[in-house]
């Protein structure tokens, strides 16, 4: 969820024990979080306000306020903002240790664009992938990345043998 620098914490990791943190950002209009897969961590992303565009693993999803968006660890997994509004979203981490990997990418040269932020999510356990569906996705959207997605890893649809759930 990068956005202009920030986010606000509504439970910071140390508060829950490391069990989980609570964020609240917003996504930018048409901005792609690019195809990556947590191998430490689950996430949940509520949407507040907007829409929010997603797949997981072999599933698409376009959720508006109130959705929940399940995105397990070891699935791969994409979300975006479909509209030309801005996108308010909560999103929960667990564990939450993860959240320093926003502060890390945040705080690089050339923020979340730069060419080290790989490196940085590396440290997290997170790596971009590769897939079939993503130009499809960018090109229906009329989406921007918002992230440097490199280096990747190839996964095609159907590897994943996950079925996401949403609420």
């Amino acid at each position: 969820m990068p956005n202009s620098d920030h986010f606000i914490y509504k439970v910071a990791s140390e508060d829950s024990a490391g069990r989980f943190a609570l964020l609240q950002g917003d996504l930018a209009p048409r901005m792609l979080i690019p195809p990556h897969i947590h191998t430490r961590e689950d996430e949940m992303t509520i949407v507040i306000r907007g829409r929010l565009g997603a797949r997981v693993g072999d599933r698409e999803f376009e959720l508006g306020p109130g959705g929940v968006l399940l995105k397990p660890r070891n699935v791969v997994h994409a979300i975006w903002n479909p509209t030309d509004e801005p996108s308010l979203l909560f999103e929960y981490i667990s564990p939450g240790e993860y959240v320093r990997f926003f502060e890390e990418a945040a705080a690089l040269p050339g923020g979340w664009a730069g060419p080290q932020v790989a490196e940085v999510a590396a440290r997290y356990g997170q790596r971009w992938v590769e897939t079939d569906w993503l130009a499809d996705v960018i090109r229906r959207h009329g989406l921007r990345v918002g992230v440097a997605p490199a280096p990747r890893i190839k996964v095609m649809a159907g590897e994943e043998g996950f079925e996401p759930s949403t609420f």
